[in-house]
């Protein structure tokens, strides 16, 4: 899949940052510029608005996966000198919509942990009064806890790694500080399995920017992969689609999960499981990403861990819904792809889903049509972020019953006034696994009946 040649800044508060003229410490901590308001201390107040009651707890929901001190983000914002040095451009960019990363919108289906990828009204409207009241600190008698995002599951069956740590180069000139680096594994199993949970097995997570595994047939590796070298190979373009090589989507190769901070464990409804057979190769792709926070030749041995079972009463598997024939016209601003798949045969039930396009894309739809024209809510966001790969598991299936359609839009900025935009002038983009071209995928998990 291809993850960007672009220098992925948007996921952090680089661009909100840079108001305040903010630079890494040589701590880990950020220095504001001048512009930045000095914090209080407040040591001995109670403040209603104080850090450990309001700045803590907003910064623990919205901010620590990336920016706490061990990922990939600019900064830890789990200090207090921090986040009070930076919080007047950390409510600019939560005020205007850029953080955090865009995401589905839960209004439109709600999903596992979504309440770390918007910020509430209420929320929003508590830490721009500690802005305003000027950052006090107060005492922790006060503080709100938030627990921390739990990515990892206890007692996994398997475990697989990259096979030896791995030092990235960045040395791509098309990817700057971008590397994308893929491990072809032998999961080492002795008869089929269903996986029924995963999570990260994080080493150095302050250069991993997100991770997706596949799962494919031994003779469909690409040339690269199939001598297993220890150290992989460069993989910046499309692995496997998921496009079934059988006609049956049951058993095709295709993905597994795309897991990026901020995404947490991944634990599929009770009764379901995904297909990982005994003659199956799992391949990492995992975007490695020069975020200063570790030392040039840094090497990281990261993987995923697995719960297994021997059966389930309804296996899932993850469908390509989308379209590979299209062109975006060049200058095109909101430039839309629409589409259908269906009607469907047999009713299915959609667990989750990880919409995907490249730097160009701005926005997506998915959403069930049923024989009657009503319409049920899948994914949908205003706001794509190409440097965002989350895989949403929902808290309420959708379940599409025979005839219905699984309708989806794709919409891209193709202007020259797009910062991600590739060409000057504008070209006509068409469908392709390079960064600079365009896809409009929805990696959808579904089962079949309802």
């Amino acid at each position: 899949m291809a993850v960007g040649a672009v220098a992925v800044s948007c996921m952090y508060f680089v661009g909100a940052c840079s108001a305040q003229t903010a630079a890494t410490s040589p701590g880990g901590g950020v220095d504001a510029g001048t512009d930045a308001v000095a914090p209080r201390s407040d040591a001995g107040a109670t403040l209603a608005t104080s850090w450990y009651a309001t700045g803590k707890p907003f910064a623990d929901r919205y901010c620590r996966s990336c920016h706490g001190g061990q990922g990939p983000g600019v900064g830890d914002f789990t200090r207090y000198e921090n986040v009070a040095a930076l919080a007047p451009a950390m409510l600019a960019a939560v005020t205007s919509g850029r953080m955090p990363p865009g995401a589905s919108d839960p209004a439109c289906r709600d999903y596992a942990n979504s309440d770390r990828r918007f910020v509430s009204a209420e929320g929003r409207a508590s830490f721009a009064k500690w802005v305003a009241d000027g950052t006090p600190k107060g005492e922790p008698n006060g503080e709100v806890a938030v627990a921390e995002l739990d990515e990892t599951i206890a007692n996994p069956d398997l475990v697989i790694k990259a096979p030896a740590a791995y030092a990235p180069t960045y040395s791509n000139p098309n990817e700057p500080g971008n590397e994308y680096r893929c491990f072809a594994l032998r999961p080492g199993l002795t008869s089929n399995k269903y996986i029924t949970a995963l999570a990260p097995v994080l080493d150095k997570r302050a250069m991993v920017h997100h991770i997706v595994a596949y799962r494919m047939a031994p003779d469909h590796l690409p040339a690269a992969g199939k001598s297993y070298p220890e150290d992989g190979w460069s993989c910046i373009d499309m692995v496997n689609a998921g496009v079934s090589v059988t006609g049956d989507p049951r058993q095709s190769d295709g993905m597994i999960v795309a897991w990026a901070p901020g995404t947490g464990a991944f634990n599929f409804p009770a009764g379901t499981g995904l297909s990982l057979k005994s003659t199956d190769v799992v391949v990492l792709q995992i975007h490695y990403f020069a975020s200063g926070r570790v030392a040039a030749g840094t090497k990281d041995q990261t993987g995923f861990a697995f719960k297994l079972v021997d059966s389930v009463p309804t296996p899932i598997a993850i469908a390509p819904v989308g379209k590979s024939a299209f062109t975006i016209p060049a200058g095109d601003p909101a430039y839309s792809l629409t589409g259908s798949f269906g009607p469907v045969a047999l009713p299915l039930t959609i667990y989750g889903t990880m919409p995907h396009m490249h730097v160009l894309g701005t926005g997506y739809e998915l959403s069930v049509r049923n024989v009657d024209a009503s319409q049920n809510c899948v994914a949908k966001a205003d706001r794509y972020e190409f440097a965002n790969q989350v895989t949403y598991l929902f808290k309420n299936p959708v379940v599409v019953p025979a005839g219905a359609k699984v309708d989806f839009r794709c919409t891209w900025d193709n202007s020259a006034a797009n910062p991600n935009q590739f060409y000057t002038p504008p070209v006509a983009i068409s469908y392709g696994e390079r960064t600079d071209q365009e896809m409009c995928y929805a990696f959808t998990l579904i089962g079949l009946g309802n």
